[in-house]
């Protein structure tokens, strides 16, 4: 953490502080296991919008944009000397 900016002058945009054990263990949940919310709801967040490459909420990965891998969900972020990014391939 830095003194030079606080996480929150992004607001909602920053304001999730996480280690990396704890970012894997949502995506786990989220985006494997699928234990977070309902099936509808999941359906929405990893259904891309045409041409956008988000869901609701989720970064929308295709197998190409993945080098193959297969489809990829998450998201990135990013602030002041900071940059993070989680991502599930559960195919």
């Amino acid at each position: 953490m830095t003194e030079a900016y606080s996480p929150s002058i992004a607001w909602t945009a920053g304001a999730m502080v996480t280690t990396p054990e704890d970012a894997l263990a949502w995506v786990r949940a989220v985006y494997m296991d699928k234990k977070m919310v309902s099936p509808a709801l999941f359906t929405q967040m990893t259904t891309s919008f045409p041409k956008a490459g988000y869901g609701l909420g989720t970064m929308v990965l295709t197998k190409a944009q993945s080098g193959g891998i297969g489809e990829g969900f998450g998201h990135n972020g990013s602030i002041f000397g900071y940059l993070s990014q989680a991502m599930a391939f559960p195919t």
